[in-house]
């Protein structure tokens, strides 16, 4: 039978999980093929749960279930529902899927789970990995996470798995580096077959790392692109392993450059720096653009605050080394490619070799706003830059910057 819903523009929003009782005086207004709706969902779940364990069990109370919305959690838009049975049973009904499940023998399922299939596939991981807690099947409601399955469990788990739709959840792993690429696909190749939705999170320690491997500490790492992981990896049914290995190379001595999205790693020679004149080049370019802009822009007078850039406010940018060599970057063709498909995605990390930061100077049309200044790409002995769209066009420079503050 197909659903129709009433007209529920017309109630009034409920921000509460609302019993059997005030539950069936909303569904009032309904239309009388919406309530035989209604009831069938509430009396097969009677039925669902005889046919499925062999015994009765009656609904002692029950309630809708879904998402939070714009204005909150508002049960008069959830299709969803959860009937708790007289034995403590959860019997869920999920409206989208048209099916029942429970949790009566969840936690039976589960361990059998973790013992027979997951174990015997996170061996493959190495001794040292580090895994996070997950789950299976488990809701992903705002107002009900119960974990539930739809078949019954005759202790048989690999056929059960096979017959059930299983889901894993929230899993994320930590390895080390030795064969890390190895060691996840045959961790993927052991217990993929078992679930219809299976992926997370991998992140590796570098093999410079020490110390136990550290959950939190290699996840973030791995995310930003800090050199003590080696690499972040995710994985799914549907796409496999995408990697973002951190791999860095030379751009010049102490600067060094990452590619930070998938499946993509930068070689010697994918990013050099070309000299293109000097910093009294570049000094130029900011004067002129610093002196075309208003003493007091006239928003800012008017507000009495600095909103658009102004020479009182922004100050005149001074190169002080003013024979040090500006730089422009080029990129190999592959590198050319990846950024005409993805965009920018480079991680730079300096050394404490160099004194001064890496400074950098927009040139294209969209920065013609910010022509009389420079903005610093990395600091010297950071692990990581900012993710800078560098085009080839744009200037680098490395030395002192000062600002010299507007005189009347």
């Amino acid at each position: 039978m197909v659903k129709k819903h009433c007209s529920r523009f017309r109630m009034l929003l409920v921000s509460i999980i609302l019993p059997v009782g005030i539950l069936s005086l909303l569904l009032t207004g309904c239309n009388n093929e919406d309530k035989n709706y209604h009831k069938n969902v509430v009396k097969n779940a009677e039925a669902y749960y005889e046919s499925k364990y062999g015994e009765k069990a009656a609904i002692n109370d029950y309630y809708a279930v879904g998402n939070s919305g714009t204005f909150g959690w508002n049960m008069l838009f959830a299709d969803d529902y959860v009937f708790e049975m007289s034995d403590g049973t959860k019997v869920y009904w999920d409206e989208n899927g048209g099916y029942y499940a429970d949790d009566k023998q969840a936690d039976e399922i589960v361990a059998a789970i973790q013992d027979n299939i997951m174990a015997p596939a996170l061996a493959e991981l190495g001794d040292d990995a580090v895994v996070s807690e997950y789950t299976f099947n488990r809701c992903d409601l705002d107002t009900f996470k119960g974990i539930v399955f739809r078949n019954y469990f005759d202790g048989d788990i690999f056929a059960f798995a096979k017959a059930e739709n299983l889901e894993m959840r929230d899993f994320t792993v930590v390895i080390s580096e030795e064969d890390f690429k190895g060691k996840v696909e045959r961790f993927i190749a052991d217990a993929s077959p078992y679930f219809s939705k299976f992926g997370g999170q991998i992140a590796v320690a570098s093999a410079s790392y020490e110390g136990d491997l550290d959950l939190d500490t290699i996840c973030h790492n791995a995310v930003i692109g800090d050199p003590i992981a080696r690499a972040d990896g995710y994985f799914s049914l549907d796409e496999g392993v995408h990697w973002i290995e951190n791999n860095y190379v030379e751009v010049v001595p102490s600067l060094n450059v990452m590619w930070s999205y998938y499946d993509f790693v930068l070689q010697p020679g994918d990013v050099t720096l070309e000299q293109a004149g000097t910093a009294t080049d570049l000094q130029k370019m900011l004067d002129d653009a610093y002196y075309a802009l208003p003493v007091d822009a006239e928003r800012n007078i008017k507000e009495g605050r600095a909103v658009d850039p102004d020479q009182r406010n922004e100050g005149r940018k001074v190169l002080v080394d003013a024979d040090a060599p500006i730089y422009q970057i080029r990129y190999s063709d592959r590198v050319k490619e990846q950024i005409n498909k993805y965009g920018y995605y480079f991680e730079f990390m300096m050394d404490g070799t160099i004194e001064y930061p890496l400074w950098h100077y927009y040139t294209d049309d969209d920065h013609k706003r910010y022509s009389y200044t420079l903005f610093c790409a990395v600091e010297p002995g950071e692990s990581r830059g900012s993710l800078e769209d560098i085009k080839e066009d744009d200037l680098l420079y490395f030395g002192p910057v000062e600002t010299e503050e507007y005189k009347d």
